[in-house]
């Protein structure tokens, strides 16, 4: 994996997040993730349950619903727990 990461130009760990998501999403696992999307508040619910339930991870999370970022999904729960919205 260093010979490849050297080769290429890449970070070892950004070639083992690669290749994790492709073994667990496949080629859509590599795809680019959309910024800067709105989010409808029944979707934020959705991912914020989802998390709770089968007690996802972050990064997990944002993998399966494809959401760029964990702070995005952090700012949810913050609002959520403050507000009871999303």
């Amino acid at each position: 994996m260093t010979s490849i990461s050297k080769e290429n130009g890449i970070g070892k760990t950004s070639l083992k997040d690669w290749i994790r998501c492709y073994h667990e999403f496949g080629i859509e696992g590599l795809l680019p993730i959309q910024k800067n999307k709105n989010y409808s508040e029944a979707f934020k619910l959705k991912v914020l349950k989802t998390i709770e339930s089968k007690s996802l991870s972050l990064s997990k999370a944002c993998l399966i619903f494809n959401i760029p970022s964990g702070s995005t999904i952090r700012r949810w729960q913050g609002r959520y727990s403050k507000e009871g919205i999303a």
